[in-house]
């Protein structure tokens, strides 16, 4: 498939890195709050919350080390990044596989917790300025026990997202390990526990569907809210499908009996997907090492990224839907043309003396550079990158990212 060209490419890059990775600091998910002012990661012994509303000054700071991303150094960041020390954490029983921002109240957020729990938390303090305080002071609002005997922890959260006018963002859909989905409303969630110590489930769940011909990874809302849309590895020829069907139907349903529409899209399973914030594209990063641009309301494949050698862990999509990033196992982030597929550019994570000592190359030091997830903040050109379980001390947690652009047109 042909790609066209960008009017755009990426020229600057300053990097502000959070914390550094130990066995008990690692990082596998990130999210931003809906004002962007504070940036959730997940770790082995809870949740950690960043505030970020002093990024434009912070990156001030940094990006007189900045490199620019056209000079042969591939986007590298600074030699010494600012480094955000100062975070609140949110301490768990379990591993905490997936951080999850409500979509418009900036103070709610979500947790996938490896205990067969999703936990609701309430992190606005009063009385109180500091910016590292403990976990006692936020609230643990609810929690939903998990169904599924099968592994610990959700195979993912997703809250649906305000595409169109009157979405209800409230709505929470869970899929769990056994590939069953269900479909929660947060409202219900909190007003059954506010009743009992321990929140039921079922009591609040609206909707669930069980797939016994895939095995299903990750589960968001449509753009229009009214379909639920999957990613999936078929299990009678492993094929990386996108299985589309409604939820609102007055019944449970499952395989046969819920009309869905399934579309091949990777020759192996996808292990991530996401809408544009536009609600136009939808992006799906596979087993294969690709990335696909797909047109939401054709399913017509608009454009296929091949730069990556690894399964792709994680795609995103800008906050004005222009551009589209993806990342693997090996070093930094690919940037796209979110209505081309065109490359824009690369962000490299580390620092300009790591790179010169030839760590986080593509054969070698995946651990040095990977990224896990990627997050677009909600209001500027910024990334936000979960760094994984790394175990190097000079590795940071979490690193964020400013991306500035050139118009080459």
């Amino acid at each position: 498939m042909t790609q066209l060209h960008s009017p755009w490419e990426l020229s600057h890059v300053s990097v502000v890195e959070c914390g550094t990775c130990n066995r008990q600091n690692t990082s596998i998910s990130v999210s931003w709050n809906c004002t962007g002012d504070q940036l959730a990661s997940s770790s082995h012994n809870g949740a950690k919350i960043w505030p970020t509303d002093t990024l434009p000054s912070v990156f001030g700071q940094s990006s007189a080390g900045a490199t620019d991303a056209t000079s042969g150094g591939g986007g590298a960041s600074s030699t010494t990044p600012a480094i955000l020390r100062d975070f609140t954490n949110i301490s768990h029983d379990a591993l905490v596989e997936q951080v999850r921002f409500h979509p418009s109240d900036p103070s709610i957020l979500c947790t996938n917790v490896a205990d067969n729990t999703v936990q609701f938390w309430d992190l606005r303090v009063k009385g109180s300025s500091s910016s590292s305080l403990s976990n006692s002071r936020r609230s643990n609002v609810a929690k939903i026990k998990l169904q599924s005997s099968r592994g610990k922890g959700a195979a993912s959260v997703e809250w649906q997202q305000p595409h169109h006018h009157g979405a209800n963002v409230n709505h929470l859909v869970i899929t769990e390990k056994d590939s069953t989905i269900r479909v929660y409303d947060f409202r219900k969630v909190t007003s059954n526990a506010s009743k009992t110590d321990n929140a039921s489930s079922s009591s609040s769940e609206l909707k669930s569907f069980s797939f016994h011909d895939c095995y299903i990874s990750e589960t968001h809302f449509s753009p229009s809210g009214t379909h639920l849309v999957s990613a999936a590895k078929r299990l009678q020829d492993g094929m990386g499908i996108v299985k589309v069907f409604p939820w609102q139907q007055t019944s449970d349903a499952s395989d046969g009996e819920t009309p869905d529409n399934n579309f091949v899209c990777h020759a192996g399973p996808i292990y991530s997907l996401k809408f544009s914030p536009n609600g136009k594209y939808l992006a799906t990063g596979g087993d294969d090492a690709l990335v696909g641009l797909w047109d939401v309301r054709s399913m017509v494949c608009r454009a296929t990224m091949v730069r990556r050698t690894k399964f792709i862990r994680s795609v995103g999509f800008s906050h004005d839907s222009n551009f589209v990033a993806y990342c693997s196992k090996e070093k930094g982030v690919d940037l796209a043309d979110a209505n081309t597929g065109a490359d824009v550019g690369f962000v490299s994570l580390d620092r300009k003396n790591d790179r010169d000592r030839g760590r986080g190359s593509n054969s070698s030091s995946y651990g040095m550079s990977g990224v896990d997830e990627i997050a677009f903040h909600p209001k500027m050109h910024v990334i936000a990158c979960a760094r994984g379980e790394n175990l190097a001390s000079n590795v940071p947690q979490v690193s964020i990212a400013k991306l500035d652009y050139r118009d080459v047109s």
